[in-house]
């Protein structure tokens, strides 16, 4: 478990699987969910609730991006 201040002035707690999905995020700015596996899937899901990654549906195909 890591904690990690990603919005000025929130610190959130994060596992490590998380930590290591967010590092795709440094090669590609968007990951689109077919090409994730089914856990990699589960981990952007997760993140998304915590407020970290962006889910977009764009022309039927669902993205994911890293907030800024």
């Amino acid at each position: 478990m890591r904690f990690r201040e990603f919005i000025p002035g929130i610190i959130m707690a994060l596992n490590n699987e998380e930590v290591e999905f967010l590092t795709k995020f440094d090669e590609y700015p968007q990951l689109k969910k077919n090409d994730l596996s089914e856990r990699d899937q589960y981990l952007a899901g997760q993140l998304v609730n915590k407020g970290l990654v962006i889910r977009k549906n764009q022309n039927g195909s669902i993205n994911f991006f890293r907030r800024r």
